[in-house]
């Protein structure tokens, strides 16, 4: 497996098609079905934060190219709901904005949308 690059030794970033990979092993079998908001199909082309214990992803975040700028954007981010309250969801948007900021890439800001704030108060 390919990682492209580990930052504060907690989080590793990995690439979408390596993404696919984690699911040949066992622990991280049911990884698209236990991560909220993490989709299969869109997964190929987002660069993804992850945390494992062990091998097991635990919390993860999406990076992804807007395909209207030179922007990008969190497409997601989920933590596993045995390891919430633990800081990693803060460890993950830590390490995603330090990677842009060290690459000069600029983070677009969502806005809100009747939809969003539909999603966002009603559960999942």
């Amino acid at each position: 497996m390919r990682y492209i690059e580990i930052l504060k030794e907690t989080v590793e970033i990995v690439d979408g098609e390596n993404l696919y990979q984690e699911t040949d092993n066992p622990v991280n079998a049911d990884l698209f079905k236990r991560l909220k908001y993490l989709d299969f199909s869109e997964a190929k082309n987002e660069l993804h934060f992850v945390i494992r214990s062990g091998t097991r992803i635990i919390a993860i975040a999406g990076l992804e190219p807007s395909p209207y700028s030179d922007e990008y954007w969190i497409k997601h981010y989920s933590v596993d709901e045995n390891y919430r309250n633990m800081g990693y969801a803060t460890q993950l948007i830590d390490a995603v904005f330090n990677f842009a900021n060290k690459r000069n890439i600029t983070l677009k800001r969502s806005t809100s949308t009747e939809m969003g704030q539909k999603y966002l108060t009603e559960p999942i």
